[in-house]
């Protein structure tokens, strides 16, 4: 539907067979994205794929666009598809307006989909929210904590990054 222009401009993404509109990117939201671009990108550039605001698969229902996420290296940028599950290593959520569905509808289809490592950069706290180890059929994940300025996070690779510099200095 998308390919045969029923959206024209519009942002809206695919989660679980349902077509979800995607909020516009409030002038928080778009700095945050663009702080998290300009300090993972280079940490990973030619390790790791990363991309922003794309497209990835879970399944043949869910194609979420998260804002960021950190993907097994492709020479191609993953030109034939987007990267599936298995090549997911984190993906990263900036989250103001859509903090609910955030924590709610996408970490439930994040887990069952087996997503190693989820983040919510939750703007209006100024925190991240961490969850890992998935349970697939649970439709959780096992381990789930709240990340303040101060603390480190460790990427997929073992580097680390402040939360300080994740989050807005307001």
């Amino acid at each position: 539907m998308h390919d045969a222009g029923l959206f024209r401009d519009e942002r809206v993404e695919l989660l679980d067979g349902e077509i979800i509109a995607m909020g516009t990117n409030n002038p928080p939201h778009a700095s945050t994205v663009g702080r998290l671009t300009s300090l993972l990108v280079p940490m990973l550039v030619g390790r790791y794929t990363t991309r922003v605001q794309l497209p990835v698969r879970l399944d043949p229902y869910s194609q979420p666009q998260p804002d960021l996420a950190i993907c097994t290296f492709d020479p191609d940028h993953y030109e034939s598809d987007h990267p599936t599950p298995e090549q997911i290593l984190l993906l990263i959520e900036v989250s103001d307006a859509s903090l609910a569905f955030d924590r709610k509808r996408k970490r439930v289809a994040y887990a069952r989909a087996g997503i190693a490592e989820y983040w919510i950069v939750n703007v209006p706290e100024r925190i991240v929210e961490v969850s890992q180890r998935p349970d697939r059929a649970a439709r959780r994940y096992r381990v789930s904590r709240r990340a303040r300025p101060g603390e480190l996070l460790t990427l997929p690779d073992g580097s680390t990054v402040r939360v300080a510099d994740l989050v807005s200095r307001r």
